[in-house]
C-alpha cells in the first residue's frame, strides 16, 4: 500500500495551517509539524496527526471524541481519554480495529479547538 507523504504546520502568527510547505521556517517547533496519515474521514477530508475527530462507537451507539496521534507501535491511533485505539485502512476481512471510515469525522484541530481537546 502506497501513501502520499504530506505535511502541514500551524502558523502561530496568522493562526492557520500552512499546507505542504516546501521550506519550514526554523522557528517552528517540530511538534507543530503534522503529518498526513494517508486516511480520509467520512467527508473525504484528509486526516492529519493532531486532528480532533468524532468516532462512532458501534457498541455504545454513541460518538466519542479523540485526537489522532502516532502511537508507540508506529501506527496512527485515536487517543480517547487514556486509551489509544489503532486506526487502519480496511486491508482484509480479519481486521477488526477501526476500519470503517464512514464512522470518523474531523471536527477540529488541536490548535483551534481547545475545548474539544479537553474532551478527548
Amino acid at each position: 500500500m502506497k501513501r502520499e507523504i504530506k505535511f502541514r504546520v500551524w502558523d502561530k502568527k496568522s493562526k492557520h495551517m500552512i499546507m505542504n510547505p516546501l521550506n519550514f521556517p526554523t522557528d517552528y517547533p517540530l511538534n507543530d509539524l503534522r503529518q498526513y496519515t494517508g486516511l480520509e474521514d467520512k467527508n473525504e477530508k484528509e486526516i492529519y496527526g493532531g486532528d480532533i475527530c468524532r468516532v462512532f462507537n458501534s457498541k455504545t451507539r454513541e460518538y466519542e471524541i479523540g485526537i489522532v496521534k502516532m502511537s508507540g507501535l508506529g501506527c496512527w491511533s485515536f487517543k480517547i481519554g487514556n486509551l489509544l485505539i489503532p486506526i487502519f485502512k480496511f486491508i482484509d476481512s480479519q481486521l477488526s480495529i477501526v476500519h470503517d471510515f464512514s464512522r470518523i469525522e474531523i471536527i477540529g484541530i488541536i490548535y483551534e479547538n481547545l475545548e474539544l481537546k479537553k474532551q478527548s
